[in-house]
């Protein structure tokens, strides 16, 4: 519908302002901002348009205000924020706890500076602050900052540069709110950055990533105790991805950057690796903290001759989950086959070992996504999942269409309830 377009055409222009996806793929957890949105890769429905649309305008309220504010003040933006969201790890509030850097000069000479040091920020307040007393000043200016930016402003005779290097807020990582399991998922993972990563990178599926990792940190103990606490750690590496460690270290590791530490908390059924989690009833809860250092990534690139195999033993692990009424897992890895089929096959439209790959592994699959679209209760995917089913099979099966008609035809029932 035109309002639809509307909003969809509103959006794109704002891309280029604030780093968003629609209708792509995003990788998880990329970013605060993203995180904000509510980013998803396939698209958004009316009242999610409204809500991104809601809190962009949000974001440009907050920009303006700040910016009359700073104006009136003579603040000088130095640097440009490296997030826009007002989420609570990118813009402080009073009494979080944050990381800044402050330089104190007076006729070109410094006076005072502190680097990478912890405070709380502190409310609003027109009174004076103490003379030589910089922390006061920075504890009040960084509650109109947002992390990476970094301003200056006359403090009396004096000039005062202040960048805000972290801020110390548990961000939760899973369940999503995008995310169409969100409601059945028992339990959470958070991350709460310590230190901050040295580069972009981050790691997606099949990477190998190498950290470091204290389990059960003392509650409350300092940065340089933790740093000092992994360092004495042996270094393990993580494929992200294989299951083989718990799939909140996988998330975790999947949202953070190359030297950057963080504590991460979980609980419930995101604690368990994929072994544990096929052997386990659904719903058992456990607790998990750990602080964590990524210390390398290593950027595996998939081999398009073995995507076949590899397609099949993540069906093959899909199976194992859902027989254990893991649906949720067993739909990531399914998906995570079809679209690895979908990478290798992509420059081979008419290749008859495409053919051939669709109708013994990707036409299954889309049958088994099918299922757990219906144990999540999202019987709009499940009907479009059983469509391209049908239309990919070329066999003729006549057992198989009665069933996928009747599978189909239950899911548009329940689609007009």
């Amino acid at each position: 519908s035109e309002p639809r377009l509307g909003a969809r055409k509103a959006m794109a222009q704002e891309k280029a302002r604030f780093k968003m996806y629609f209708g792509e793929e995003a990788e998880a957890a990329t970013s605060e901002d993203e995180d904000y949105l509510g980013v998803r890769s396939d698209g958004y429905t009316r009242d999610e348009m409204v809500a991104r649309q809601s809190k962009l305008a949000a974001v440009k309220a907050f920009e303006e205000e700040v910016s009359a504010s700073r104006s009136a003040r003579g603040i000088e933006v130095v640097r440009a924020p490296s997030h826009r969201a007002l989420s609570s790890s990118v813009r402080p509030r009073e009494g979080t706890e944050v990381t800044v850097s402050y330089w104190a000069s007076k006729g070109g000479e410094r006076v005072a500076s502190e680097e990478r040091i912890a405070l709380l920020a502190a409310g609003d307040g027109d009174e004076e602050g103490p003379a030589g007393d910089w922390r006061w000043h920075v504890a009040r200016l960084v509650r109109d900052m947002r992390r990476g930016e970094k301003i200056r402003v006359e403090v009396g005779e004096a000039s005062l540069e202040v960048e805000l290097v972290t801020v110390r807020s548990s961000r939760r990582l899973s369940p999503r709110e995008s995310s169409p399991w969100r409601a059945l998922i028992v339990g959470s993972v958070s991350k709460q950055r310590l230190v901050c990563g040295s580069s972009p990178t981050r790691a997606t599926w099949g990477d190998k990533v190498v950290v470091r990792l204290v389990g059960s940190p003392p509650r409350g103990a300092s940065v340089e105790a933790l740093q000092l606490a992994l360092d004495e750690e042996q270094a393990r590496e993580i494929v992200v991805g294989d299951g083989v460690a718990p799939e909140c270290l996988e998330t975790a590791v999947a949202a953070m950057k190359h030297e950057e530490m963080a504590l991460i908390s979980a609980s419930g059924e995101l604690v368990l690796t994929e072994a544990q989690a096929a052997e386990r009833s659904p719903g058992t809860r456990d607790d998990w903290l750990a602080a964590v250092r990524v210390e390398a990534i290593g950027k595996v690139k998939p081999d398009d001759d073995d995507a076949a195999e590899a397609a099949g033993a993540l069906k093959r692990r899909g199976t194992v989950l859902a027989a254990a009424g893991r649906w949720r897992r067993a739909e990531a890895l399914y998906t995570r086959a079809i679209r690895r089929l979908d990478a290798a096959f992509a420059s081979k439209p008419d290749d008859d070992e495409r053919s051939r790959v669709e109708d013994s592994l990707v036409v299954p699959l889309l049958m088994n996504l099918a299922v757990c679209a219906r144990k999540r209760r999202g019987h709009g995917d499940e009907e479009a999942l059983l469509t391209k089913a049908l239309r990919l099979r070329r066999s003729p099966d006549a057992a198989f269409k009665a069933k996928a008609y009747v599978r189909r035809a239950a899911a548009r029932v329940d689609l007009d309830k």
